[in-house]
C-alpha cells in the first residue's frame, strides 16, 4: 500500500482525504486525491510545510496550487530523468574514448617518425623503404582513427541536439506555467537565488498582481472560461515586460513581474501602464455571445533583499495589496 500504509490504515486516510478535499471545495480527481492523502500521511514534510502555510495565509485551494504541489513534492520534478543522464554520460564517453585513441595514434606516428628518420636518411635502399612503409602504416592508423573520431562527433553532434530539445522540454516542464506560459515559483526561486550570489547588493524591484474576486468568477461562469480569461490576462501582462523583467504566476489569481537592477519609481510607472492596458480587456463567449464582466486587477510595489526568502517575499507583498485600489494608493513603503 501507499507509504507502507495496512489496508485498514490505506482506507482510513482515504475516507479523510476525500472528507479534506470536502473541506477544500475540491473534486476529488487523482491529484488531489495525491496531494490529500499525501497531507493526511505527514510523511511528505516539505508538502505539509507548504498547504500548513497555505492554510494559514486563508489563500483559497484551487487548481493551481494542487497542480504545484503535486508537480513539487509528490513528482518531484526537480531531479532530471535519468535517462538523460545516462545518455549524456553515454555520449561524453564515445568522444573521450574516440579523442584518446587518436591523441595516441598521433602519440604513435611521431614515436615511429622519430625512430626511422636514421633509416630514411640510410644509404641502404631496403631499410630506407623499410622506415618509409613503417611511417605509411602509422600515417593509415591516425587517418582512419581521424575518420572514426569524426563519425563519432557527427553522431554525438545529432544526439546533443536531440538531449537539448529534450532537456529544454524538461525545462518548460520545470520552470513553465502551462496555462499562462508564465514563469514559476521554481524557475523565480532559482532566478532569485543566481542574481543574489552574483550581486548581494542587486536591486530587485517587483510589481504584485492580483485578479479580484477570480474565485467568484469562476464560481460563476466554470473552469474553462476561467483559464481562458487568465491566460489572456497574463499575456496582456507581460506583454508590457521586456527581456530584463521576469513574470511569474505565483498563485492561481496572482502574478509578480521581478525587475532586476530597477528602481521602485520605475516599476511603478510600468504597473501603471499594465493596469491601463488591462483595463481595456474586454471578454466575450464565443459560444453565447454574452459579454463577460470586466475584471478588476490591484496592484502594488515591492522590493526583494537578500535577507528574506522568496516565500517570505511573497508573502510580505500580498500585505501590500489593497483590493479594487489604483497603483498608487495601493503602494506602501517597505
Amino acid at each position: 500500500m501507499k507509504y507502507n500504509d495496512s489496508i485498514k490504515q490505506a482506507n482510513k486516510k482515504m475516507s479523510l482525504s476525500v472528507d479534506l478535499l470536502q473541506q477544500w471545495h475540491l473534486p476529488a480527481i487523482p491529484i488531489n486525491f495525491a496531494v490529500s492523502y499525501a497531507y493526511i500521511s505527514k510523511n511528505n514534510k516539505l508538502l505539509t510545510l507548504a498547504i500548513d502555510q497555505h492554510l494559514q495565509s486563508n489563500k483559497r485551494f484551487d487548481e493551481f496550487f494542487m497542480n504545484e504541489m503535486y508537480k513539487q513534492y509528490i513528482l518531484g520534478e526537480s531531479a532530471f530523468r535519468e535517462d538523460i543522464i545516462t545518455d549524456l554520460d553515454d555520449m561524453l564517453d564515445v568522444v573521450h574514448k574516440g579523442s584518446q585513441s587518436s591523441v595516441n595514434s598521433m602519440t604513435s606516428f611521431i614515436e615511429k617518425l622519430d625512430s626511422n628518420v636514421k633509416s630514411i636518411e640510410s644509404n641502404n635502399v631496403q631499410q630506407r623503404q623499410r622506415g618509409l612503409n613503417q611511417l605509411k602504416d602509422a600515417a593509415r592508423k591516425i587517418q582512419y582513427q581521424q575518420q572514426l573520431l569524426a563519425s563519432q562527433l557527427l553522431d554525438s553532434k545529432k544526439q546533443s541536439t536531440s538531449l537539448r530539445k529534450e532537456l529544454n522540454n524538461v525545462r518548460d516542464k520545470l520552470f513553465i506555467d502551462p496555462l499562462t506560459g508564465l514563469y514559476n515559483r521554481k524557475a523565480m526561486n532559482q532566478h532569485v537565488d543566481t542574481w543574489f550570489k552574483d550581486d548581494p547588493e542587486k536591486q530587485v524591484a517587483a510589481i504584485v498582481i492580483n485578479v479580484d474576486d477570480f474565485d467568484g468568477f469562476n464560481q460563476r461562469f466554470g473552469q474553462l472560461i476561467s483559464n481562458v480569461v487568465l491566460s489572456k490576462v497574463a499575456q496582456k501582462v507581460s506583454s508590457y515586460v521586456d527581456d530584463s523583467g521576469f513574470p511569474v504566476r505565483t498563485a492561481g489569481d496572482e502574478f509578480f513581474i521581478l525587475l532586476p537592477d530597477m528602481h521602485t519609481n520605475i516599476a511603478r510607472e510600468i504597473a501603471s501602464k499594465i493596469q491601463q492596458g488591462v483595463d481595456k480587456l474586454r471578454f466575450r463567449s464565443t459560444k453565447t455571445g454574452v459579454s463577460l464582466p470586466k475584471l478588476n486587477m490591484s496592484f502594488a510595489i515591492s522590493e526583494m533583499n537578500i535577507q528574506e526568502s522568496v516565500e517570505r517575499f511573497i508573502h510580505r507583498s500580498r500585505k501590500l495589496i489593497l483590493p479594487t485600489m489604483r497603483v498608487e494608493e495601493a503602494v506602501l513603503s517597505v
